[in-house]
C-alpha cells in the first residue's frame, strides 16, 4: 500500500480476508479485534505518504457475505474515522434477492487456520435501508453490485480470471494486482453543426483511444512498484475508457435529458 502511493499510484483493499470479530486466533489475543479494525491501519497510511502536495487514493470494500458487514457499514458516521478512503459493500444476487423478498441473509466466515466458523444472521432489507440512509447522509459506502460486474465484463469467460475490487473511485473493476488506466471521451465533440451524432467518427475515436492506452500500458510497464502488478499488466491488460460531455451533446443536438 505505502510502495504504490510513493510511486503517485491509487489502491483498492478488499478486506474479507480478514477474520471478523471475535473470530478465534492462534496469537497471544485468543480472539481478533476484527477486519473493520484494519481499516483505520489503511487509512493512516494513505495520509502519511504524500504525493506532491497531496495524498494517495485508496477504496476499501467487504463482501456482503462477511459477518462484520454492519460495522463496516457504520465507518464513516463518525467522522473521525477512516477520512482518507472512500468505502464499498460487495452485493451479490442473493444478498439483493434477500432485500427485495424481506428474508433473512447468512452470513459466514470460514477460518481453515483454527477450524473456527463464525455465522451471523441479518435481516437483509433493514440493513439495506440503513446502507441507503448512511449513504444519503454521509455519502457513503456505496454499492458494488458484484455479481453483475463478475459476469458483465469482456473477461467473463475466462475461468481463471476473477476482480479482486475496483480502483479508489471505482471506475474499473480489478483483478489482484491489477492496474488502473482510465481515458476519456468527449462526446459532444461529436456532434456536428446539424445537430447529427457522427457515430462512424466517434467509434474511429475508440479505436484511436484504445490503441493509445496500450501504449501507455507498454510505456509504463516497468514503472510499477510490485512484481504482481507488473505481471497482471503484461498479462490482462486492463484499461477504462468513458464518457464524457453528455449534457453539452445533448444540448447541441436539443435532446432533453432524461427524455
Amino acid at each position: 500500500l505505502a510502495r504504490t502511493f510513493t510511486y503517485g499510484g491509487g489502491v483498492g483493499i478488499d478486506i474479507c480476508e480478514l477474520a471478523p470479530r471475535g473470530a478465534k486466533i492462534n496469537n497471544t489475543a485468543s480472539e481478533t479485534s476484527g477486519a473493520v479494525s484494519f481499516t483505520d491501519l489503511f487509512s493512516m497510511v494513505t495520509g502519511l505518504i504524500g504525493q506532491h502536495g497531496r495524498r494517495g487514493a485508496l477504496m476499501l470494500t467487504m463482501s456482503c457475505d462477511h459477518p462484520d458487514l454492519e460495522e463496516f457499514m457504520s465507518v464513516k458516521t463518525d467522522l473521525e474515522r477512516v477520512t482518507k478512503a472512500n468505502m464499498s459493500i460487495r452485493m451479490s444476487d442473493n444478498f439483493m434477492n434477500a432485500v427485495r423478498d424481506k428474508k433473512k441473509y447468512i452470513q459466514t466466515f470460514e477460518r481453515p487456520e483454527t477450524n473456527d466458523i463464525t455465522k451471523k444472521e441479518l435481516d437483509a432489507h433493514e440493513f439495506f435501508k440503513k446502507l441507503c440512509y448512511n449513504n444519503w447522509d454521509y455519502g457513503e459506502p456505496g454499492c458494488l453490485f458484484w455479481d453483475r460486474i463478475e459476469s458483465w465484463n469482456l473477461l467473463s469467460e475466462f475461468p481463471d480470471y476473477h476482480y479482486a475490487g475496483t480502483n479508489p473511485c471505482a471506475e474499473e473493476p480489478l483483478p489482484a494486482g491489477g492496474s488502473c488506466l482510465l481515458g476519456s471521451i468527449n462526446l459532444s465533440n461529436f456532434v456536428d453543426e446539424y445537430g447529427e451524432f457522427d457515430e462512424d467518427e466517434f467509434r474511429r475515436c475508440v479505436g484511436v483511444c484504445v490503441r493509445a492506452l496500450n501504449g501507455v500500458l507498454d510505456e509504463g510497464l516497468p514503472l510499477h512498484p510490485l512484481k504482481e502488478q507488473r505481471e497482471s499488466v503484461r498479462d490482462w491488460r486492463q484499461i477504462g475508457l468513458g464518457i464524457m460531455g453528455l449534457a453539452d451533446m445533448l444540448i447541441k443536438m436539443e435532446i432533453t435529458y432524461g427524455s
